[in-house]
Protein backbone atom coordinates (compact mmCIF):
# COMPACT_ATOMS: atom_id res chain seq x y z
CA UNK A 1 0.00 0.00 0.00
CA UNK A 2 1.42 3.80 -0.61
CA UNK A 3 0.14 7.21 -0.46
CA UNK A 4 2.06 7.91 -3.84
CA UNK A 5 -0.26 6.65 -6.10
CA UNK A 6 -0.45 9.34 -7.71
CA UNK A 7 3.67 10.21 -7.85
CA UNK A 8 4.39 7.08 -8.97
CA UNK A 9 2.00 7.00 -12.11
CA UNK A 10 3.67 10.82 -13.00
CA UNK A 11 7.10 9.10 -13.24
CA UNK A 12 5.82 5.31 -15.11
CA UNK A 13 5.54 4.74 -18.72
CA UNK A 14 3.36 1.75 -18.23
CA UNK A 15 0.68 0.75 -15.62
CA UNK A 16 0.25 -3.05 -15.34
CA UNK A 17 -2.90 -3.45 -13.54
CA UNK A 18 -6.00 -5.35 -12.91
CA UNK A 19 -9.39 -3.99 -15.04
CA UNK A 20 -11.17 -2.60 -11.76
CA UNK A 21 -12.76 0.55 -12.85
CA UNK A 22 -10.26 2.72 -9.67
CA UNK A 23 -7.27 1.49 -11.18
CA UNK A 24 -8.69 1.89 -15.09
CA UNK A 25 -9.50 5.22 -14.56
CA UNK A 26 -6.50 6.63 -12.17
CA UNK A 27 -4.17 5.43 -15.29
CA UNK A 28 -6.82 7.17 -17.95
CA UNK A 29 -6.42 10.48 -15.71
CA UNK A 30 -2.70 9.87 -15.33
CA UNK A 31 -2.65 9.37 -19.20
CA UNK A 32 -0.67 6.53 -18.98
CA UNK A 33 -0.69 3.70 -21.29
CA UNK A 34 -2.16 0.32 -19.67
CA UNK A 35 -1.85 -3.45 -19.81
CA UNK A 36 -4.88 -4.70 -18.54
CA UNK A 37 -5.17 -8.07 -16.52
CA UNK A 38 -7.28 -10.30 -19.09
CA UNK A 39 -5.70 -13.59 -17.76
CA UNK A 40 -8.98 -14.79 -15.82
CA UNK A 41 -12.41 -14.49 -16.66
CA UNK A 42 -13.16 -10.82 -16.31
CA UNK A 43 -16.15 -9.30 -14.42
CA UNK A 44 -18.72 -8.50 -16.55
CA UNK A 45 -18.84 -4.26 -15.52
CA UNK A 46 -15.14 -4.47 -16.37
CA UNK A 47 -15.62 -5.67 -19.96
CA UNK A 48 -16.49 -2.47 -20.82
CA UNK A 49 -12.76 -1.38 -19.87
CA UNK A 50 -11.17 -3.64 -21.99
CA UNK A 51 -13.11 -2.77 -24.91
CA UNK A 52 -12.68 0.91 -24.45
CA UNK A 53 -8.79 -0.06 -23.86
CA UNK A 54 -8.62 -2.35 -27.26
CA UNK A 55 -10.55 0.27 -29.26
CA UNK A 56 -8.91 3.43 -28.65
CA UNK A 57 -5.41 1.77 -28.52
CA UNK A 58 -4.70 3.18 -25.02
CA UNK A 59 -3.14 -0.21 -23.87
CA UNK A 60 -3.01 -3.82 -24.06
CA UNK A 61 -4.82 -6.84 -22.93
CA UNK A 62 -2.80 -9.40 -21.45
CA UNK A 63 -4.10 -13.03 -21.83
CA UNK A 64 -1.16 -15.19 -20.50
CA UNK A 65 1.19 -13.73 -18.17
CA UNK A 66 3.96 -15.60 -20.29
CA UNK A 67 2.73 -12.25 -22.88
CA UNK A 68 3.82 -10.11 -20.00
CA UNK A 69 7.68 -10.04 -20.63
CA UNK A 70 7.90 -9.74 -24.20
CA UNK A 71 5.13 -6.94 -24.59
CA UNK A 72 6.76 -4.54 -21.80
CA UNK A 73 10.34 -5.20 -23.56
CA UNK A 74 8.35 -4.53 -26.97
CA UNK A 75 7.00 -1.67 -25.94
CA UNK A 76 10.18 -0.26 -23.56
CA UNK A 77 12.36 -0.87 -26.99
CA UNK A 78 10.08 1.14 -28.83
CA UNK A 79 9.02 4.40 -27.26
CA UNK A 80 7.12 6.07 -30.06
CA UNK A 81 4.32 3.17 -29.26
CA UNK A 82 3.80 4.27 -25.72
CA UNK A 83 4.04 7.49 -26.74
CA UNK A 84 1.08 7.43 -29.19
CA UNK A 85 -0.82 5.76 -26.61
CA UNK A 86 -0.25 8.72 -24.20
CA UNK A 87 -1.20 10.70 -27.15
CA UNK A 88 -4.38 9.23 -27.84
CA UNK A 89 -5.25 9.17 -23.52
CA UNK A 90 -4.04 13.23 -23.90
CA UNK A 91 -6.61 13.91 -25.88
CA UNK A 92 -9.86 11.92 -24.47
CA UNK A 93 -12.11 14.30 -23.13
CA UNK A 94 -11.72 14.13 -19.11
CA UNK A 95 -14.42 15.69 -16.83
CA UNK A 96 -13.64 16.79 -13.55
CA UNK A 97 -15.37 15.07 -10.70
CA UNK A 98 -15.82 18.55 -8.74
CA UNK A 99 -17.32 20.48 -11.51
CA UNK A 100 -19.67 17.63 -12.56
CA UNK A 101 -20.94 17.00 -8.91
CA UNK A 102 -21.81 20.67 -8.72
CA UNK A 103 -23.32 21.12 -11.70
CA UNK A 104 -25.63 17.93 -10.89
CA UNK A 105 -26.40 19.15 -7.90
CA UNK A 106 -27.14 22.76 -9.01
CA UNK A 107 -29.63 21.16 -11.77
CA UNK A 108 -31.36 18.65 -9.01
CA UNK A 109 -32.01 21.92 -6.96
CA UNK A 110 -33.65 23.62 -9.70
CA UNK A 111 -36.33 20.87 -10.27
Amino acid sequence: FTQDMADLMAVSDLCITKSGSVSFCEALYSNLPMLLDGTTSVLRWERFNHRYTEANSLGYIIKRYSGVAPLVTQLLNNPHLIAGMRKKLQALPKKQLGLEIKSVVERLLSL
